[in-house]
């Protein structure tokens, strides 16, 4: 992402206005900067949790994406500590 692309989506979001400093502009690059290298992190640990793409069908799960919401819809939690715990915040959900 360029840093011209960085301060248009600023501005389109209200995190920019025209009259910051090119020290804000610095600041808000860097920040992007590191938000996107964490997003980068993130996903890179989450596709080897799953293994992912090496023991997945590509085919059918072309994308990481697509890959965790299939572990979404068919994961269930078996820990009894867990499940009391979400139950105690969300209320009892099907099981």
């Amino acid at each position: 992402m360029t840093n011209d692309r960085i301060l248009e989506i600023a501005v389109e979001v209200g995190l920019w206005y025209s009259d910051s400093t090119d020290s804000d502009a610095k600041m808000l690059i860097a920040f992007a900067r590191a938000v996107a290298a964490e997003s980068a992190r993130q996903t890179a640990t989450a596709a080897k949790a799953i293994h992912y793409p090496e023991c997945w069908d590509t085919a059918a799960y072309p994308t990481l994406k697509s890959a965790l919401e299939e572990v979404y819809a068919s994961f269930k939690c078996s820990d009894e500590r867990h499940i009391a715990k979400a139950n105690s915040i969300v209320g009892p959900f099907s099981q």
